[in-house]
């Protein structure tokens, strides 16, 4: 998708972008007073930090502005796919940078070797690697071989449903009851604190329809299932992650509707 990014933006995105990242930063803030009544300590704290400002974006948000876009008009439509893609891109680098650094802040203080793991894991994101692919060959109008995006297409196709499978087959063997409590305030601060802080933001800053739907579509997401690969590989809290994943997906529904009915 960001390869369909036009190579001059229809408007300047920057302030909805700067209202999605003072959000991040606002319900990360609240996950860290958070901390000490839940009284969570060590890779449980990390992990907190992260489950609560981390958004499934991916495989939740973009899909449901994609069906939009989809039903709009072309003059619409494309307005509107400028903005999904250059908010995503930010968002993207702004929750990842915010939810490692949590993760690792969590096992051990802050020093030199940190940065350099933060700046390892961001170059070597796929995802912000596969955006940076795409935008260049929306900007240069390049065409791919038929062959080649037919190919594409059909590994695009599974790819959404493989990773579910694949996570859910992990989070199978986790009980919810180890985490319960810290998992529904993560929860909350998710799909609840971030996108009344974005809604509140964006009414100060008169943003137009279209800028307040993909802002809050986006900070309404649940809780990305791909943060649970992350957490496992980084030694974080398992169990707190996988619980508050199914139960921000579950509850999730709720203010991604309250979004759309507010925005369309």
């Amino acid at each position: 998708l960001p390869s369909l990014a036009p190579a001059r933006p229809h408007e300047n995105p920057v302030s909805y972008q700067f209202l999605i990242a003072a959000s991040t930063f606002t319900a990360a803030a609240a996950a860290v007073v958070a901390l000490r009544m839940l009284r969570l300590r060590g890779v449980a704290a990390g992990t907190f930090v992260h489950v609560a400002t981390r958004a499934n974006l991916s495989f939740i948000g973009l899909p449901v502005l994609v069906y939009i876009i989809e039903a709009r008009l072309s003059s619409d439509a494309t307005v509107l796919r400028s903005l999904v893609l250059l908010s995503m891109a930010p968002y993207l680098l702004v929750q990842n940078a915010a939810g490692i650094v949590a993760l690792l802040i969590g096992r051990s203080p802050p020093d030199r070797s940190m940065f350099s793991a933060i700046t390892k894991s961001m170059i070597r994101h796929p995802v912000l690697i596969s955006l940076a692919a795409g935008a260049a060959v929306g900007m240069c109008d390049w065409q791919l071989p038929l062959f080649l995006e037919r190919s594409l297409r059909s590994v695009a196709a599974v790819a959404a449903p493989a990773a579910l499978i694949s996570i859910g087959g992990a989070l199978a063997n986790i009980s919810l009851r180890e985490r319960l409590a810290p998992a529904l305030a993560a929860t909350a601060l998710k799909i609840m604190l971030m996108p009344a802080a974005g809604w509140l933001c964006g009414a100060l800053l008169e943003l137009n329809r279209d800028q307040m739907l993909v802002v809050l579509v986006f900070l309404a997401c649940p809780t990305g299932a791909a943060s649970f690969s992350l957490v496992a590989e980084m030694g974080g809290d398992q169990a707190l992650a996988s619980a508050t994943i199914i139960l921000s997906t579950i509850a999730g529904v709720l203010p991604l509707t309250l979004a759309l009915l507010f925005t369309l």
